[in-house]
């Protein structure tokens, strides 16, 4: 069936998987009858313990009646047998011995004579010249199998024949130059066929294109056409498209690519700014800061996109580009244009990932006090105080989200702060800490908390809703819903609820 692409790939996938499904489904129902046939052929040991021999003597007594037959044939022949020219044959026998005596004593003759060395001699070249001529006819059989028809060739080797001839009148000589020759040419041959597959290597590391031709492949056919092609188009007018069409992909990358990270890092400084200005207040006794260092891994990146923001020509730009930094840009290029849509691609246009991000927190009580960093002390503080840093960057994010750092803090804006399990593992100090943070920071909380966090919250919160669990049950089976009851801080019963929980 044909497909196409990746999803006509993931059809054929689904189809093959269908395919197996309904074997299985058949080998599952065949299992029961395999099994049951195999127990009734190990049974039949059981009672025929000799079952081999007993076929082969029933088989034997099949081809009784053909036996038969033969042994009547055999007896007729016998009896048509002439017995009477059996003296005949005596007669010519003898004198087929009488001949072969004489026929070896004239060999023993010959043998003795002067004669023999020579015969014997020519007997041995002659064997040779068999054995040589043989093995030249299976070479060349195997030369016309494995190059194809070789008349193409006649003109040359008829060329060569005479050449070598020429320069080599005895025959014996000219095949000793013929192997010679041929002896050196397989030599360069091998040195050239390394460096063909050396080539075809190359050209395709570097075109792709040529990925999916065999570099191993015998036949240079394929390569030959692909040489026919080239030689036929329009190179020079190829290259001018190519040359305006890479001229414009690196525009657009600078603009749309190196331009807008420059711009979304430039966004990313100033909102650290913004953010750290708001976070000059202190927050219970700990002040903190949002810190930015450069990631080492895309030290390249960040280079290629300040170079950028310096040079408004082309020219200039692609020219200032060079050793590490070019390889750096071939690696982005590349990536963005083949690999669009891979994690890899995503992960560089990521501007979060070209810098480290850190929160810094220090006691603004002890004036010698140093900056503590919380990604690499976290594990080291308590509850209350590892939890307190990561509620300031909960503030600051919905800070930025509700864009509350800007100049358009006095504008009507939604603030909501919703925290679930909020100050967990904060000690009554640090609750009223971060809920004055949040009124300090113009944002609206709304926390779900435990019933202990709860007196320490409810002071500063404008209202408590408590949602207690009513259970009842209906006939056989229990009903279970939740009753909220909202108490206002500045109401009597909100009063009187601080009044009890003090």
């Amino acid at each position: 069936m044909p497909f196409v692409g990746l999803r006509g790939l993931e059809k054929q996938l689904v189809l093959k998987r269908g395919l197996l499904t309904d074997i299985e489904s058949q080998e599952r129902q065949l299992a029961p009858v395999v099994n049951a046939v195999q127990g009734i052929m190990d049974r039949a040991a059981e009672f025929i313990p000799a079952h081999s021999s007993l076929v082969g003597d029933l088989r034997d007594a099949q081809r009784l009646s053909e036996v038969e037959n033969q042994l009547k044939q055999v007896l007729a022949r016998l009896n048509s047998i002439d017995r009477g020219g059996f003296e005949e044959k005596e007669k010519q026998l003898a004198a087929l011995n009488a001949e072969l005596a004489d026929w070896e004593k004239e060999q023993r003759g010959l043998l003795q004579s002067q004669i023999r060395g020579e015969i014997t001699r020519l007997e041995r070249e002659l064997q040779v010249a068999t054995e040589r001529e043989t093995n030249t006819l299976r070479a060349f059989e195997r030369v016309k199998q494995d190059i194809g028809d070789i008349s193409v060739h006649a003109a040359r080797l008829n060329e060569w024949r005479a050449e070598i001839t020429t320069a080599f009148p005895t025959l014996d000589a000219a095949a000793t130059e013929f192997g010679r020759q041929e002896r050196e040419a397989d030599k360069q041959a091998e040195v050239q066929w390394v460096k063909l597959k050396a080539a075809r290597h190359e050209l395709a590391l570097a075109y792709r294109k040529f990925e999916e031709l065999d570099s191993e492949e015998q036949s240079n056919e394929r390569w030959a056409e692909l040489l026919d092609q080239i030689a036929e188009a329009n190179i020079p007018d190829y290259k001018a498209k190519a040359e305006a069409e890479r001229k414009r992909w690196e525009q657009l990358f600078r603009s749309n690519v190196l331009q807008r990270m420059d711009q979304a890092l430039r966004r990313v400084n100033e909102t650290i700014v913004l953010l750290n200005d708001h976070l000059k207040q202190p927050i219970g006794n700990d002040r903190y800061q949002i810190e930015r260092r450069q990631n080492p891994d895309f030290r390249l990146y960040r280079e290629l996109i300040s170079l950028n923001s310096q040079f408004q020509d082309d020219g200039l730009f692609y020219q200032a580009v060079q050793g590490q930094m070019q390889d750096a840009l071939d690696h982005f290029l590349n990536v963005l244009t083949s690999e669009q849509d891979s994690a890899e691609a995503a992960h560089l246009l990521d501007y979060r990932q070209y810098f480290d991000y850190d929160l810094l927190v220090w006691d603004s009580l002890d004036a010698e006090s140093k900056p503590v960093s919380v990604d690499k002390q976290s594990g080291k503080m308590s509850g209350g105080e590892n939890q307190s840093p990561y509620f300031v960057a909960i503030l600051a994010s919905y800070l930025r989200a509700y864009k509350r750092h800007e100049r358009r803090w006095n504008d009507p804006s939604l603030a909501l702060v919703p925290i679930d399990e909020a100050f967990s593992k904060m000690d009554t100090g640090r609750i009223k800490d971060c809920i004055e943070a949040i009124k300090a920071l113009d944002l609206q909380g709304s926390f779900s908390m435990s019933t202990g966090n709860v007196p320490a919250a409810f002071s500063l919160c404008d209202q408590l809703i408590v949602v207690s669990r009513h259970e009842e049950r209906r006939g056989n089976r229990p009903h279970i819903r939740n009753v909220p009851v909202n108490i206002l801080r500045d109401s009597d019963e909100g009063r009187e609820w601080m009044k009890e929980h003090a």
